[in-house]
């Protein structure tokens, strides 16, 4: 970890540097040397170094219209489409964008898991249900539709569920509508520590889904997500564990697909019939009133520091693609091998472009940059 931060630090200072040598360099040239994948992330980094010792910062130079057609073919980005708008930033914050997780276990009883969970949060009781059931099975109270998303939960899943007894094991934790702004991942961490100390754990059967919010985005901006989706899906696939990778129950975004759904969304048409929940990005939940896409792509874990850091990226990058909806995309096309999985060589390389461009926004924090680095690195080497 300090040896990334330390790396970030001095390219930071670096590009500080080069933007104060007269003729100033451009940034385009300052990306280049510095191996940047973006203009935004060379300039973003200097500002870094500048905010870091209270340094003035160099103003943009006046771009021209040649200059700005040369730095699209650099950096290998398509020239928008003349006849959109540019998209604007009209919608919420990413700090008070709702989400919610699904945190399958197994091995601990059920109804000690909810009582647990219950505890860590300082409440007295928290609903245990079936499969996508209203009635509570411990204080048998039928909960209203619009109340089942107002606090934690506890679900039957078929896929993690086992039967000892005549008690269940495992199961799927549900939590409330959460944000960033609203002490959302301090909840996680309470929560994953009470599913580990009443005997829960996770095997390869197990999964992470996170719902993130897209109701306030536009047609344009929700289907700009599921098209970035798609073209980045195989870097995105570096943060998790080679046994999610197009499974039956998160299968990989194939281009037909995502083509046919890009086009229903940006026209407002029915999506239903078009695509199938067990995909890696499940946009079904935003026919429901829930207006969610599901993320179901990460392995089962109970760590709130794997939970929480990709709740952050998944943030980042509907953020960033509803930013750019309308525009030309400022991720680069991913060089993935294949092969590097056995060689766990170049999962940095590979995952450092996609990370360059949200960290050079403010979209994400560099320690989730460093984090999100190393786990790619160790997961290619040990997968």
């Amino acid at each position: 970890m300090p040896q990334s931060t330390n790396y970030s630090q001095i390219r930071d200072q670096q590009a500080w540097e080069l933007r104060q040598q007269v003729p100033v360099l451009s940034w385009a040239e300052i990306a280049r040397q510095l191996s940047f994948t973006q203009e935004s992330v060379a300039r973003a980094s200097a500002r870094r170094h500048a905010n870091r010792l209270g340094l003035v910062h160099v103003p943009n130079a006046v771009r021209s219209q040649a200059g700005r057609s040369a730095a699209r073919q650099r950096f290998g980005v398509n020239q928008p489409n003349q006849n959109l708008n540019v998209a604007t930033a009209n919608f919420i914050p990413q700090n008070q964008r709702t989400f919610g997780v699904e945190i399958e276990f197994k091995t601990a009883p059920k109804h000690s898991v909810a009582q647990k969970i219950a505890d860590a949060l300082g409440v007295n009781h928290i609903h245990s249900f079936g499969y996508h059931a209203n009635r509570c099975e411990t204080c048998q109270q039928t909960i209203p539709s619009v109340d089942l998303y107002s606090q934690w939960k506890l679900e039957r899943d078929g896929s993690v569920t086992e039967y000892r007894n005549g008690a269940e094991y495992g199961g799927e934790v549900v939590s409330p509508i959460l944000s960033l702004d609203a002490n959302g991942l301090e909840q996680i961490v309470k929560v994953t520590k009470a599913i580990k100390e009443a005997g829960g754990t996770v095997n390869r059967w197990c999964g992470l889904h996170i719902h993130i919010s897209v109701k306030d985005f536009d047609n344009f901006q929700r289907a700009n997500i599921v098209r970035l989706w798609e073209f980045q899906e195989r870097v995105i696939e570096r943060f998790v564990s080679k046994s999610r990778i197009n499974n039956q129950y998160c299968a990989r975004m194939s281009a037909q697909r995502t083509a046919r759904t890009v086009v229903a969304l940006e026209n407002g048409a029915d999506i239903t019939t078009l695509t199938t929940k067990m995909q890696s990005l499940n946009v079904l939940p935003f026919a429901t009133p829930k207006k969610t896409f599901e993320v179901r792509l990460h392995q089962g874990t109970l760590s709130a520091t794997k939970i929480n850091t990709w709740v952050n990226l998944l943030l980042a990058f509907f953020h960033n693609s509803a930013m750019t909806a309308r525009q030309a995309t400022d991720f680069t096309a991913p060089s993935v091998n294949p092969q590097s999985y056995l060689q766990g060589t170049q999962a940095c390389v590979e995952v450092r472009p996609l990370l360059d461009v949200l960290a050079g926004k403010g979209l994400l924090r560099q320690r989730d940059v460093n984090y999100l680095i190393n786990r790619a690195d160790a997961l290619a080497r040990r997968n």
